[in-house]
Order: C-alpha cells, then sequence, then structure tokens
C-alpha cells in the first residue's frame, strides 16, 4: 500500500513539473531568400531555347526555446512554394509551423523572355527581359522587430537577367578579286542568317606587302602578286566563330602613253576665219597655204614663208 502511494506521489511530481513548463511555440520571422544555386548572370539563349530556374533558400529568424536567442533557420522550396528538404534539427523545430510560401515568378519583356510557374524559362526573339521571384513574406510572418518592419515594405523579391541573342552561323565574301596595284576592291562579306545579333566582322592579310585591307573590308592592292584576305565573324557572347576567304590577285598598271612627236595635223573640218572657210586648205599669209595631205615638211616651209611674210609686214 505505501508503494503505491509513493509511486502515485511520483507520478503526481512528474505531471506537476511538466503542467509548470508548459508548452512553447516557437517565434519565426522571415529574413530574406536567395535562388539555391548561384547563377552567372546575364544568362544568353537563342530563340527557342529554355532554361530551368533552380528553387529557393529562405532564411528565418526564429527562437526555438524559452531561453534561446534568435538564430537563424534555411528551407528549401521549389518555384510553387512547396518546402523540398526535411532540413536540419532547428528545421525540424520549427517545420509544424511553416506554412507554403505565396510565391509568384514574372517576366519584364514576354515578348523576348517566357517564364511558368515552375520556373522554366524559354526565349521568343532577340532582347533582354528579367525575370523576378517575388515572395510575399506579410502573408506567412511578421518581420522580427519594427525596425525589419519598416524597412520590408514590400514584398521580397529576386531579379535574373535574360538576353536573347541570334549569333552567326556562316559568312560569305567574293572567292576571288583581281585589281591593280593602286586600286580599291571590297570583300563585300555577308553573315548568315540576317538577322545575327551581337557578333564582329575582322579581315586579315596574308600578306600586306601585296594587298592591304581596313576594318570595313576594303583592299588596295599594293605590288603584283597574289594575297588571301580572310574574314571572320565572331559572335560577341558564344565565342561563335566561322569565316571566309578571298584570293586576291594584284597586278602591274599598265605603262604610262608617251606623247608623239609628229605635229598635230589640222583637221579639215576645223573652222577658218579666211575667205577661204569650208574649203578643203586653210590660208596662210604670203599665199602660203595649208592643205590636207601635206608633209611634215610642206607644212613647216608654209609656216616658214607666212612667219616671214607677217616680220616683213611688223618692219613697214
Amino acid at each position: 500500500m505505501k508503494r503505491l502511494l509513493s509511486l502515485t506521489a511520483v507520478l503526481c511530481l512528474l505531471l506537476s513539473l511538466s503542467g509548470c513548463q508548459g508548452t512553447f511555440t516557437p517565434e519565426i520571422s522571415f529574413a530574406g531568400f536567395a535562388l539555391e544555386e548561384e547563377i552567372k548572370q546575364p544568362i544568353y539563349l537563342k530563340p527557342k531555347e529554355s532554361f530551368t530556374l533552380p528553387g529557393v533558400l529562405v532564411s528565418y529568424h526564429a527562437i526555438l526555446d524559452k531561453k534561446g536567442a534568435a538564430e537563424t533557420v534555411e528551407v528549401a522550396y521549389n518555384l510553387q512554394g512547396t518546402r523540398t528538404s526535411a532540413g536540419d534539427e532547428k528545421t525540424r523545430k520549427i517545420d509544424s509551423h511553416l506554412a507554403d510560401l505565396n510565391l509568384t515568378i514574372n517576366s519584364s519583356a514576354p515578348e523576348a523572355v517566357t517564364v511558368n510557374q515552375s520556373g522554366v524559362v524559354t526565349a521568343v526573339s532577340p532582347g533582354h527581359a528579367e525575370i523576378s521571384i517575388t515572395i510575399d513574406y506579410k502573408g506567412n510572418f511578421a518581420p522580427q522587430n519594427s525596425a525589419e518592419a519598416s524597412a520590408q515594405n514590400e514584398p521580397a523579391a529576386i531579379t535574373i537577367d535574360f538576353t536573347v541573342i541570334i549569333p552567326p552561323e556562316s559568312v560569305t565574301a567574293q572567292e576571288s578579286i583581281e585589281l591593280k596595284s593602286g586600286k580599291s576592291a571590297n570583300v563585300e562579306a555577308m553573315i548568315f542568317p540576317g538577322d545575327t545579333t551581337s557578333f564582329s566582322l575582322t579581315y586579315q592579310s596574308s600578306d600586306e606587302s601585296v594587298a592591304t585591307v581596313d576594318k570595313d573590308g576594303n583592299i588596295k592592292g599594293i605590288s603584283p602578286g597574289s594575297a588571301t584576305i580572310t574574314t571572320t565573324a565572331k559572335g560577341t557572347v558564344t565565342d561563335q566563330i566561322v569565316t571566309a576567304q578571298t584570293t586576291v590577285t594584284v597586278k602591274s598598271p599598265p605603262p604610262p602613253k608617251t606623247a608623239s612627236s609628229q605635229p598635230k595635223v589640222p583637221s579639215s573640218s576645223s573652222k577658218s576665219n579666211s575667205k577661204n572657210a569650208g574649203s578643203a586648205s586653210s590660208a596662210l599669209p604670203g599665199n602660203a597655204s595649208l592643205k590636207k595631205g601635206m608633209t611634215s615638211a610642206e607644212y613647216a616651209k608654209a609656216y616658214a614663208m607666212a612667219e616671214a611674210v607677217v616680220k616683213g609686214m611688223c618692219q613697214t
């Protein structure tokens, strides 16, 4: 009987102590969040390419027992706002007090990039867009103190930069060009597809002593010989490289024309101020005349006779 009473007393004492301690409810407040995996930005995509965003890691401030200070607890969620990991001991202590997140995903430019609620980003057309992931923590947990409450007036959000590009697939140029020293021509490079974005064009000559080329693809012949001009198209973000080659042949210019020593024969159609204008001969002073078909000596003699007459007239 005494033993039964003593056991009853012990049980009552334990129940009494348990009642004194009561049940403790953890204090939880939203502290921030980030992507589970680090992403190098911006992310470049070609049209119709897709990219799946990782889940998020949410940080909470939590007081886990009466005597404890606030601790940081991290919980993983997918982009539908559902927890994806059991977490450590701290997480398990607050697990029953956690609700699913009020999480939304949007694109700043759906004409360039779209995104669904599962976090699948799809490129549509060349352009830039920011994908934003927003958590409305107010619907779940209040900030821990008044300072946080004043700083966190808006839902927490992170953004990921996406750029849609079309890299060069091929480049063409004239296959061969022939030009003379000192003359110029252009390689006439063309990029495909025609709506290619984010690329650079460069040109290089295999022998600049024969032919040079500038940044715009203008070739100049320097000296006789043959050289190859290489046209290179490079994607500025994808590092994709395509090339085309042009064979340039430079020839010597024609020799300059030498002046003829033969006196110029006046044309029979030349106009004359003499009375004989319109005839087949031209009159000169002193009855000297120029006729079609005269030899050089005859022309010289006629001009000498005319010159003597003119001098005689000047002396009188």
